[in-house]
């Protein structure tokens, strides 16, 4: 239903092609603009950092590395989850529960809106997070980018 309805935008006009695929499967993955530590990660990166596997602090910067995730399964968590992470949901719950068993880590600060992402990330230096790329093009000036993710 979705295709259908984004295909007759753009015939129609509304809607460009590149909307089209930013909505079905960009995501962007930033970090705060003040963050001095990366201008640049990869997926595995990211990963680590996200999962506070190797690290829980930026190098240089010295603060805590704060994750954010979003609270429900949206389309722009599942791409998240599967591209970079390369987990599944419950694969990252489960870790984080024995994380917080055997470490005292806590899992990620969860929102709601990928605005709220947004203004997590701007509100700390340490955080990182991930929003689809539309939501970053309207905010790119308040968050740094350090990988794009297309499906």
């Amino acid at each position: 239903m979705k295709i259908v309805i984004y295909t007759l935008l753009v015939v129609i006009g509304l809607m460009t092609t590149n909307a089209v695929a930013a909505q079905e499967g960009s995501l962007v993955v930033i970090v705060n603009k003040d963050n001095t530590a990366v201008t640049e990660m990869s997926s595995g990166q990211i990963k680590l950092y996200f999962l506070k596997k190797i690290k829980i602090r930026w190098p240089k910067i010295h603060q805590a590395i704060k994750p954010v995730d979003h609270e429900y399964l949206t389309p722009t968590r599942k791409l998240f989850y599967s591209k970079v992470l390369r987990m599944s949901p419950e694969d990252v719950g489960q870790y984080y529960v024995s994380r917080q068993i055997s470490n005292a880590i806590k899992p990620p600060q969860k929102v709601i809106s990928e605005q709220d992402v947004i203004d997590f990330v701007m509100a700390n230096v340490g955080a990182i997070g991930y929003v689809n790329r539309e939501v970053y093009e309207t905010n790119k000036n308040k968050v740094k980018m350090v990988l794009m993710v297309n499906e």
